[in-house]
């Protein structure tokens, strides 16, 4: 009944954040999508009027001969693909939004530039944070009870082990520290076979600022989005199981260390009683000692 129920908060949670993130996906693509076009070409066009000015006075060149020096770069360049940041924001790019801006990673690769985009940005990552950081601790409260079960069996059957495993937690830790590790060099790996034109070293350094959600924004991947956002959740999940390992580690060693301290205050307790009950003792057959020897006196 208990499972049903844990399974019955995931699936609430996890559908909560997927209609959320698909309601992000149209909100800003509704609201970005021409608007960042519209924002990169004044760009373009205030670099282009500031490149003219230069280009024309120090080489000497009428407007005419700018013009057509600039055509010809145009037809020599003949794709689209050689200017990325001209495409319009669409429905993929405002799902890389979300996803950037809902796990608090934040690249700045893309960012809202008209005023109704940005008040509905900050309402939208006011409430979806909270949803990302719940469904993240969730399911890394249940990879802890899974790694817990996976080790117990291991040594019951393996290592034929009787009783509950030692170092549980610590087990757990590093179990996770593991598994993150394989999806870094796993993440880096992919970006080198997609050709994101990294090095394997500065694909290693996208994925643990990624996992970190620290997100510099100096690298950050434009072929292999769709293969970054999996991964991604596979990192932030694993990074839940680590803290809650390390909670619990650490849980752990303080109730230890409790149940030690009142045991020492038990044992003491109980030897300071048996001294009194001694002492006591000890009165009473003094006592009984010396109206013996009056008697014999007598």
């Amino acid at each position: 009944m208990a499972a049903l129920g844990k399974g019955a908060i995931f699936l609430i949670l996890f559908f909560l954040w997927c209609a959320y993130v698909v309601l992000g996906i149209f909100v800003f693509a509704a609201t970005e999508g021409n608007a960042a076009h519209n924002f990169q070409e004044r760009r373009e066009r205030q670099n282009m009027t500031g490149l003219k000015a230069e280009t024309m006075q120090k080489h000497n060149m009428t407007d005419a001969e700018f013009e057509t020096l600039t055509k010809k770069i145009r037809e020599a360049a003949n794709s689209d693909e050689d200017y990325p940041d001209e495409r319009r924001w669409n429905y993929v790019d405002s799902f890389w939004f979300v996803v950037v801006l809902l796990t608090t990673i934040g690249y700045g690769d893309l960012f809202p530039v008209t005023l109704i985009g940005k008040v509905v940005c900050g309402v939208y990552a006011a409430f979806g944070i909270p949803i990302t950081i719940l469904l993240l601790r969730f399911i890394g409260q249940q990879m802890l009870r899974g790694e817990r079960a996976l080790i117990t069996t291991i040594e019951r059957s393996c290592l034929k082990r009787n009783g509950p495993p030692g170092h549980l937690n610590e087990k757990c830790f590093v179990f996770g520290c593991l598994y993150l590790l394989v999806l870094v060099f796993v993440g880096a790996g992919a970006s080198m076979i997609i050709e994101e034109g990294w090095s394997y070293e500065e694909s290693i350094y996208f994925y643990v600022i990624t996992f970190t959600t620290v997100g510099f924004g100096d690298v950050y991947p434009q072929k292999g989005r769709y293969v970054t956002i999996p991964l991604i959740f596979l990192g932030l999940t694993a990074i839940s199981n680590i803290l809650h390992a390390a909670a619990a580690w650490a849980l752990i060693r303080r109730v230890t260390a409790g149940s030690l301290e009142t045991e020492e205050t038990g044992k003491l307790t109980e030897s300071t009683e048996k001294g009194t009950e001694g002492s006591f003792e000890t009165e009473e057959t003094a006592k009984l000692a010396e109206s013996t020897e009056k008697g014999t006196e007598v």
